[in-house]
């Protein structure tokens, strides 16, 4: 029988908060995830961890609906190694605002950042992130 302290390959441990927001501030890909017209959507953003926020650029009324109003985004995370077999995944949620002028030039000078999908894209999305959590897969 494994002690304690024996990792079981394909275990799944808790990440602390501070190992979350330490990933979440070494990354710049996740997938946003809001309720939209005929369900549940998930896309692609670049992003940028900014003190307790989350911030990302879209374009005009790609999630509009999904913001304000007291409505919460999901921003997730993941980093796997295929030959190791191991990954974590990280999962922030919180309510979510549109940054409004004169925010947005302040954002876009402090915190350079390209849109994932390329075009128009100047509306700045800031997640005030209420809860972080993640796994580690050993």
């Amino acid at each position: 029988m494994p002690s304690e302290s024996t990792v079981i390959p394909g275990t799944l441990e808790p990440m602390t908060e501070e190992e979350c927001w330490r990933l979440l501030r070494l990354t710049r890909l996740g997938r946003i995830a809001f309720d939209a017209e005929g369900g549940p959507d998930v896309l692609p953003v670049n992003f940028v961890a900014h003190d307790d926020r989350l911030l990302f650029r879209t374009g005009p009324g790609v999630i509009h609906d999904a913001v304000g109003a007291g409505r919460h985004l999901s921003l997730q995370i993941d980093g796997v190694d295929v030959h190791y077999h191991s990954g974590w995944s990280v999962l922030a949620k919180g309510p979510a605002a549109f940054v409004e002028p004169p925010g947005v030039e302040e954002q876009s000078a402090m915190l350079p950042l390209e849109p994932w999908a390329r075009g128009e894209r100047n509306q700045w999305v800031a997640i005030a992130v209420a809860r972080v959590t993640g796994r580690r897969l050993r």
